[in-house]
């Protein structure tokens, strides 16, 4: 998932376990990231549970909203943003809320800008045909409907486990996307220090015919070391990797002054920025420059 800059504004309140900020999203360098939320009963955040998930940790959650309450505060900030993100916090396409994405993403193409949404989710062919309209329409406005298909392991499947589609349906879901005239960015967050950089490499040999950029990410985990142990019991694994590759800081994406641990892969990055110049895509390990690269291609 992606990162914001800066948040809106307003204090954050606890419930059912969970930080959730009272403003629900957040803005910041000309983009707005806005989620569905949790899922109904607040007590579970993501139909996912991908073991090296920031959401693990003491991350400001976004708030439940409805696609019209979302697009209400949206509107209200129109002048803040000229790209609206949906991703951040949790899988709003997965299963049960696909619909809802889906409505979602309708309603933000009436903003006039600019759509960029990850997911780890598989479309069936009718779900697609309904994003390959939208697509079309966002297209006739001359704005971007950018898929971001997420992938980051192939080999270790504990660290992303059923109900979470497999490696190989998401690389078919990018082909699919590119065949129908999308931009899409292969996504492969977080690089995390445990998986062979060649893992990583392995990924964008799949996804490099199918994709118009490659976006990477370093690896957030919080200071009590949950997310750590959550990734290497999926893993196997005792020793932790969290110190010479580490920086510490409050995240950039919310309010909250929580220090976090941001640990980098200087090998995968190195790795997967090799391979991408060698076939002309653009890689970043920050959404907002690989954006600007894909607006600069013609449409």
């Amino acid at each position: 998932m992606g990162r914001a800059t800066t948040p809106a504004t307003g204090p954050s309140s606890e419930a059912n376990g969970m930080t959730v900020a009272l403003e629900p999203y957040f803005l910041g360098l000309s983009r707005a990231m806005i989620s569905l939320g949790p899922l109904t009963g607040g007590e579970t955040y993501c139909t996912y549970k991908c073991r090296f998930c920031y959401v693990n940790g003491p991350y400001q959650k976004y708030a439940a909203r409805s696609p019209d309450e979302i697009m209400e505060w949206l509107s209200e900030r129109r002048e803040q943003y000229d790209i609206v993100y949906v991703s951040g916090d949790t899988d709003s396409f997965a299963r049960p809320r696909t619909a809802d994405g889906l409505s979602l993403l309708t309603r933000l193409a009436e903003l006039d800008c600019d759509v960029l949404f990850t997911t780890r989710y598989v479309f069936s062919p009718q779900e697609c045909a309904v994003l390959a309209g939208l697509q079309s329409r966002m297209r006739g406005a001359n704005r971007l409907l950018i898929p971001c298909v997420s992938v980051a392991q192939v080999n270790h499947p504990r660290l992303e486990p059923p109900p979470v589609p497999t490696p190989e349906a998401r690389l078919d879901q990018l082909k699919r996307f590119h065949a129908l005239g999308f931009t899409t960015i292969l996504t492969i967050r977080p690089f995390i220090p445990y998986l062979a950089a060649g893992e990583y490499a392995d990924i964008v040999h799949r996804g490099a015919d199918h994709c118009d950029a490659i976006l990477g990410g370093n690896w957030y985990t919080d200071p009590d070391g949950h997310i750590d142990r959550l990734t290497r019991q999926a893993l196997g694994i005792t020793r932790t990797l969290i110190g010479p590759n580490t920086r510490t800081g409050p995240l950039d994406s919310t309010h909250s002054r929580i220090a976090w641990h941001e640990t980098c892969h200087p090998e995968a990055e190195m790795e997967v920025g090799k391979i991408a110049a060698n076939i002309g895509k653009p890689f970043g390990m920050r959404s907002g420059p690989v954006v600007d690269q894909l607006r600069s291609l013609p449409r």
